[in-house]
């Protein structure tokens, strides 16, 4: 990716809105937990793949194996959902509904963090491009498979990414 990009991504406007949550976000270490569901849970079962809590559960054990004990800051566009599915995993969790930012505030938002747990999503995969732009060697790790057909997408997943079952 080149960095022409990422630096206009960085750039792109904000509203004061915007600038204020993302300003809070990032004097506030956290780690970054991406769950999708809205739009995957309208496609046929066969086709969708929709990264699991266990997945989440998983990722979260092995940041706090490595040593990172943080906050969790949980984007989703279906909080209320993500919220219910993760009631039993005990963690400070600060949930965001990503549909409360712009596009670019929410990649700008889930790229704040000191980690970052990806769903298979190109949001994840933006955000987790610019958290490693940024020059801080973040741990990322990564939904396997990356679609419902197991295809696990290694093209698309950074050198240092770790991955992860997320079925």
């Amino acid at each position: 990716m080149g960095p022409r990009l990422l630096e206009a991504m960085v750039g792109m406007p904000e509203t004061d809105v915007e600038a204020a949550t993302l300003q809070r976000m990032r004097s506030e270490p956290a780690i970054t937990l991406h769950l999708r569901r809205g739009d995957y849970l309208a496609v046929p079962s066969d086709r969708q793949f929709i990264a699991s809590v266990g997945y989440a559960r998983r990722a979260l054990r092995l940041l706090d194996y490595l040593g990172l004990r943080l906050p969790v800051r949980v984007f989703s566009d279906s909080v209320d959902l993500v919220r219910d599915e993760l009631a039993d995993v005990e963690a400070e969790f600060d949930f965001v509904d990503d549909r409360s930012l712009g596009i670019w505030s929410t990649i700008k938002a889930m790229a704040s963090g000191s980690a970052m747990i990806m769903s298979n999503s190109s949001f994840s995969w933006w955000a987790a491009t610019l958290m490693e732009h940024r020059g801080t060697s973040p741990i990322v790790i990564g939904p396997r498979p990356w679609t419902a057909g197991g295809t696990a997408k290694a093209d698309l997943l950074g050198p240092d990414w770790i991955t992860l079952d997320a079925r």
